[in-house]
């Protein structure tokens, strides 16, 4: 149950920081759930074996969740140019024309 909503979580914050943050927050967010992951460990819910599958997991379905949360907003963008201009940052050329 532990491995399953850690996959679960793991996969909805790839696909959160998609929808923000470039590539680079990938590895020092896999690095803090990975922490977490072996927190659980050493206050004792897990053994061994199973803190390894749940590094495995997280770690792929952050990823995981980072593609697809981009193409899911790669798509969204496509699809309805009109309407992501609000979402764009303030410094960009669109915004500043208002």
């Amino acid at each position: 149950m532990l491995a399953v909503t850690i996959v679960i979580f793991s996969f909805a914050l790839g696909g959160l920081l998609a929808q923000r943050y470039s590539i680079l927050a990938l590895p020092p967010t896999t690095l803090a759930v990975l922490i977490g992951v072996v927190a659980f460990h050493l206050i004792g819910l897990t053994g061994i074996w199973s803190t390894v599958v749940m590094v495995i997991l997280a770690a792929v379905s952050l990823q995981i969740g980072y593609f697809v949360g981009l193409t899911g907003a790669h798509l969204l963008s496509t699809r309805m140019p009109g309407k992501l201009s609000v979402y764009t940052h303030s410094t960009s050329t669109q915004n500043s024309a208002r």
